[in-house]
């Protein structure tokens, strides 16, 4: 276990922090048993646009093909109703069935959360960059500020320092500020693709949803599931977090 791993274990008391493959293998591995494949199965992403998380993107594309891009800055479903609907058009025709990946991310650098090392840049960049930046924008006011309506050039920076603006008080009051921003980054993205899920959605859909923590640009990326489980064809909603997290030990 890197020394990485072992400081998110103290900044996330009480959650699983798996390496990416052993979570894409794990995951793949428990839905095909319970009737998930390419070939019925679509897959769709909400993730930020930071090249550093295509990798993970990438390693779940390997298997279950290519995905639908649902996001913008921060991993907000900024595609709306319609995005998601147009998702929804395209999802295979016999057993269809749906998987939602969805997170927020954090660097890690040292043990100090928030702090990246990226290729070939010598100074330490930051991540995730449009939080963190909502978050300084919120601390240059400390937290008093009047949200007008977004302007078009920067609409989706805008839209996540309103996001930030709703949790500034519990974030600042934190042990960890970028932990506490990463999960309520990460909450925002899962309950912003709920309220686009169309109400006569009748096909099985599951969500993936937590925090991707970008590592060294040696090291493998780790991932803090926070949400895994299946919306059924009825409405109702399962809970599968704690048997993945069993079978990844």
């Amino acid at each position: 276990m890197t020394s990485n791993a072992e400081a998110l274990r103290e900044i996330f008391p009480g959650k699983a922090v798996i390496p990416v493959m052993d979570l894409v293998e794990g995951l793949n591995t428990y839905l095909e048993k319970r009737g998930y494949n390419p070939k019925n199965t679509l897959l769709a992403v909400s993730s930020c646009p930071d090249e550093v998380n295509r990798e993970f993107d990438k390693s779940f594309s390997s298997h279950w093909g290519l995905s639908f891009t649902l996001s913008g800055l921060a991993g907000i479903p900024f595609v709306g109703k319609t995005g998601f609907q147009a998702y929804l058009s395209h999802m295979p025709e016999e057993d269809g069935r749906l998987l939602v990946v969805s997170h927020s991310h954090v660097g890690i650098r040292e043990g100090v959360l928030g702090d990246l090392s990226r290729k070939n840049m010598k100074t330490t960049s930051k991540a995730c960059g449009s939080a963190i930046a909502a978050l300084h924008t919120l601390d240059k006011y400390q937290g008093n500020v009047e949200h007008e309506d977004c302007p078009v050039d920067d609409y989706q920076q805008c839209q996540v320092t309103k996001i930030v603006h709703k949790e500034y008080d519990a974030i600042k009051k934190s042990d960890n500020e970028m932990a506490k921003l990463s999960c309520v980054v990460s909450k925002a993205v899962l309950k912003t693709l709920r309220s686009m899920l169309p109400e006569e959605l009748d096909v099985p859909s599951v969500f993936l949803n937590g925090v991707l923590v970008n590592t060294e640009p040696d090291e493998e990326d780790l991932f803090i599931p926070l949400v895994f489980g299946v919306r059924h064809p009825d409405g109702t909603e399962e809970s599968w977090l704690s048997e993945l997290e069993d079978i990844l030990g």
